[in-house]
């Protein structure tokens, strides 16, 4: 069996993974690089499989473009997905925490606009709102074109409630950015950007280690993915020092090859 990481490695986003066993190939996730244009320009080179969508989905060994037309069948369009999302939470009451009357406040607290033609109108209200976009990054999706709208007015806040990588949007205007960049033109930066930083939906590191606790036995290897140099450098010292067990990041395109395990 041989798995090659072809994303997520020493970065927190592109996350895919192609697993080999025999004849069979398996590509887990396929999430598409932001940030860096060394980066991003991994998006474009072919894929060792064709995949059906971009952006976390699990993608389908497929070998032919009929192939690819026949698994549309299975799917259908989803956006924004955040609505969508929320709408889970009253279908799976038993799957979470809240109770009946906290699931209700939350599907109810905001309105839900789920055509781009609302989503645009938006820009055109003068009346104070909060408007909850995405993507978190700010690399695309429909937040661009409020950015694009509502960015230059300094009496809006522009707040980020999740990491930002570099090289992306958020990142550059939590670095105080001047202007951003969207499609195409320079969009001055007035409004005031802030974070809030605890609100991450990703396990922090007490949390991985208190999953992997719950382990009866070692893995025999164990790949650190899905975070920067530094933080997955301090994971992997983390997990070598209060597990004893091996740990190695995984380099982009590189290849693990594993025999009858």
């Amino acid at each position: 069996m041989h798995m090659q990481f072809l994303g997520a490695t020493g970065t927190v986003t592109g996350s895919k993974y192609l697993v080999t066993c025999d004849r069979s190939r398996i590509l887990v996730d396929c999430g598409r690089f932001q940030g860096y244009k060394q980066l991003r320009l991994r998006n474009w080179p072919q894929l060792p499989v064709a995949v059906s969508s971009i952006e976390h989905s699990r993608a389908l060994p497929l070998y032919t473009e009929a192939d690819a037309v026949e698994t549309l069948k299975y799917f259908s369009p989803v956006s924004p997905m955040a609505a969508d999302v929320t709408a889970l939470y009253r279908g799976y009451r038993k799957e979470h925490r809240l109770n009946d009357e906290q699931c209700r406040v939350l599907c109810h607290v905001a309105k839900f606009v789920d055509s781009a033609e609302e989503s645009k109108a938006l820009n055109q209200r003068r009346m104070p709102m909060v408007i909850i976009a995405a993507s978190g990054m700010a690399t695309g999706g429909r937040v661009l074109h409020h950015l694009k709208a509502l960015a230059s007015d300094p009496r809006n806040t522009i707040l980020f409630d999740g990491f930002q990588a570099g090289g992306t949007r958020g990142a550059a205007m939590l670095g105080s950015a001047e202007s951003i960049k969207i499609h195409g033109e320079y969009i001055p930066l007035r409004a005031q950007v802030v974070q809030i930083e605890n609100l991450s939906a990703h396990a922090d590191v007490d949390e991985i280690l208190a999953l992997i606790s719950k382990f009866r036995e070692a893995p025999k290897r164990t790949f650190i993915t899905h975070g920067e140099p530094e933080a997955a450098d301090a994971l992997r010292r983390r997990i070598e020092e209060t597990r004893r067990w091996h740990c190695a990041s995984g380099a982009w395109a590189s290849i693990s090859t594993s025999n009858n395990e």
